[in-house]
């Protein structure tokens, strides 16, 4: 509650800031100076390098599969109905 608190209350007060009309005060603002700051960067980011490597890769041989229906001994299937369409 209290960071809440501490977020509402600096964020009020950020957006009613103001100066008198002279530009003397402004320089001497810790607020005008605290949004107005840039984050410096203390290191330049590490480059990373990356090596693309293609291999070739062979297609798999097709599976070799029957082409006929293997007949079964025992099969038996319903006769033909004849289908009288109205």
């Amino acid at each position: 509650m209290l960071c809440v608190a501490l977020v509402l209350l600096s964020g009020t007060l950020s957006v009613t800031h103001s100066h008198e009309h002279s530009l003397d005060t402004h320089g001497t603002c810790g607020l005008c100076a605290t949004a107005h700051a840039v984050a410096q960067v203390a290191e330049s980011p590490a480059q990373v390098l990356v090596n693309l490597v293609f291999i070739e890769i062979e297609a798999a041989t097709p599976v070799a599969r029957p082409q006929t229906v293997p007949h079964f001994a025992l099969f038996c299937r319903p006769p033909p109905v004849s289908v009288h369409l109205s």
